[in-house]
């Protein structure tokens, strides 16, 4: 039975060889063969050797050259042909549409980050002099998502009316900036809000004074800000440290953890929001904000 088998495959084997040997010599005349006749009979040869694929395949060619395969009897597919051409026509028509739809979009989004990254600045109308020998504050209400802040640089610093974020963050001078709530100075980062920390436990100060006064009020624990955050700074240049001071919250019940002295003897403050703000100044102030013992220089 063995024997027997390896015949019967050695004979398929042989009659396969000799079908493409065939198909072989078939496509070969078929190029050179030139009556309408012969590329029929070429064809039908080729067909039931299960070839014709091949022959499609060079008529298809042809056809996209201009040129003419396997005799006219051909002329049946030119209807496949078109209709190949035209879903071609269409892919690189979508794919030509989609290329321009994605180049609009990338220019979009780079002048929608260009306009978001535009910061508004808001200088506040007071003189220099306004700072010399007083306490004071700053304060701002600003959106909390919203790029801004309040910062001190020196009095002949030019601040420009637009500005990018990490051009803010990185001026000269000190800023406590939104929206991460950190303290910068000469584009160093002093201080950031820790959400899961409690507060510092300010110290309040008792007074003689029958005039109203926003002292620091205790709290238990941080919250995430809602919409508008209050800003605010306080200037001590009454003293000889010449001190900067931070405060969160409309009470300033939290206390920025580093202060800044040494400041400059001319200084101007700046409050910077892009969107909408609010801010006010008070001077000979009493001074608050004890319990923030660490400054930088």
């Amino acid at each position: 039975i063995k024997i027997a088998l390896n015949g019967e495959w050695n004979q398929r084997a042989q009659l396969l060889a000799e079908q493409q040997s065939l198909g072989e010599y078939i496509l070969a005349k078929l190029e050179k063969v030139k009556s309408d006749r012969s590329k029929t009979y070429c064809v039908s040869i080729l067909a039931v050797l299960g070839m014709l694929s091949v022959v499609l395949e060079r008529a298809r060619t042809a056809h996209r050259e201009g040129k003419e395969y396997g005799g006219n009897f051909m002329i049946y597919g030119e209807t496949e042909f078109r209709q190949e051409e035209q879903e071609n026509m269409i892919r690189m028509r979508d794919e030509l549409v989609s290329q321009y739809n994605r180049h609009n979009q990338v220019i979009l989004d780079k002048i929608e980050q260009q306009q978001s990254d535009q910061t508004e600045v808001e200088k506040l109308g007071h003189d220099i002099a306004d700072f010399k020998g007083i306490i004071s504050r700053t304060g701002a209400v600003i959106q909390t998502i919203k790029a801004g802040g309040i910062a001190v640089v020196n009095a002949n610093q030019d601040v420009p009316k637009d500005i990018s974020y990490n051009e803010m963050i990185n001026m000269k001078g000190i800023l406590l900036a939104l929206p991460e709530f950190a303290l910068y100075m000469n584009g160093k980062l002093l201080w950031k809000r820790d959400q899961t920390q409690p507060i510092q436990q300010p110290q309040q100060q008792s007074s003689q004074s029958s005039t109203s006064q926003i002292l620091p009020q205790t709290k238990q624990e941080l919250k995430p800000f809602p919409v508008w955050a209050h800003l605010c700074l306080q200037l001590n240049m009454e003293s000889d440290q010449r001190i900067a001071k931070f405060f969160i919250g409309p009470d300033l019940g939290e206390l920025v953890g580093v202060g800044v002295s040494g400041l400059p003897d001319e200084i101007k403050v700046v409050v910077l929001s892009s969107g909408a703000l609010k801010a006010f100044q008070a001077f000979n102030t009493q001074r608050v904000g004890d319990a923030i013992t660490s400054l930088v220089q």
